[in-house]
């Protein structure tokens, strides 16, 4: 494909999500920039992926799957479905598939589907920038500590940082950025630490989301009998929750709270029959 034909099928896509080089001097048009990104995967990948299995959950365009290829990953599997749904589809991460050559594998899959009993088992899972967009963000880390063999990174926006107990605030109805849920979770360290510790990781690790460092995290976390002692070792200052607290980041108006629909004890049964099925065995 030469340069104008490709820039041409590039304009023709009214939507791109990440600024990616798709050679000859094509840049794709997304909002989030390539040195942010590229210092995302920094951390993502800085374990080394060479050989390993990646698994990208919302994968969206497709950048962080295509920089597991170009690292020298084994095999990378990109999974989405709410953005590869819609008049363009899976437009964007087909056409950077296609330009870049590349042998990533891919599957429209919903949060929900993506279980191990669907994608098999991977060495590292990417399940980033989606705590914030669902309603049930902790069946969903379950299931992807279920697929996650080494490392599973979950990169979030950050709330109730001045608690020094694990909780987490539910945004409902909130006004967000056109395309995105209205709904979803802010979390603070304790929290996530808890949880991903409690699903069996040995080593959490928590670094400031390098483009939005007060208000973003990114959590490392670590399987037993992992393979990257050397990475964790180097970067044990992060193992701890930050001294610097995170500064909250809301919209208005706020919707009534949850429980003032369908009661506490109601909110209650529901997330102990999703807790039983979550933690039951495949």
């Amino acid at each position: 494909m030469d340069r104008q034909a490709l820039l041409e099928r590039v304009q023709a896509i009214p939507t791109w999500f990440y600024e990616m080089d798709l050679g000859h001097g094509v840049i794709t048009p997304g909002a989030g920039n390539r040195e942010a990104l590229r210092a995302r995967a920094e951390i993502y990948f800085g374990m080394g992926i060479e050989g390993k299995s990646v698994l990208d959950v919302g994968a969206w365009d497709g950048f962080y799957s295509f920089e597991a290829e170009r690292r020298g990953a084994a095999r990378v599997l990109a999974a989405d479905k709410f953005c590869w749904t819609g008049p363009t589809a899976k437009a964007g991460f087909d056409l950077a598939h296609e330009a870049l050559a590349s042998r990533v594998e891919s599957s429209v899959l919903d949060i929900d589907e993506t279980t191990a009993a669907n994608v098999g088992h991977f060495d590292i899972v990417l399940f980033n920038g989606i705590v914030y967009h669902i309603v049930d963000p902790i069946h969903a880390i379950i299931e992807m500590s279920k697929i996650a063999t080494g490392m599973l990174s979950v990169e979030t926006f950050m709330d109730m940082s001045e608690t020094d107990r694990p909780c987490m605030v539910f945004y409902r109805g909130e006004t967000a950025k056109p395309g995105f849920p209205q709904n979803g979770w802010g979390v603070n360290s304790h929290l996530m630490r808890a949880l991903l510790g409690y699903l069996g990781f040995e080593t959490i690790l928590e670094f400031p989301t390098p483009d939005a460092p007060t208000q973003r995290s990114i959590f490392l976390a670590f399987k037993p009998g992992h393979p990257f002692k050397a990475f964790v070792e180097r970067h044990r200052a992060f193992d701890r929750p930050p001294l610097v607290a995170m500064q909250p980041q809301r919209s208005e108006p706020l919707a009534p709270p949850l429980a003032d629909i369908i009661g506490w004890g109601e909110i209650s049964r529901l997330a102990a029959r999703r807790l039983r099925r979550s933690l039951a065995p495949n």
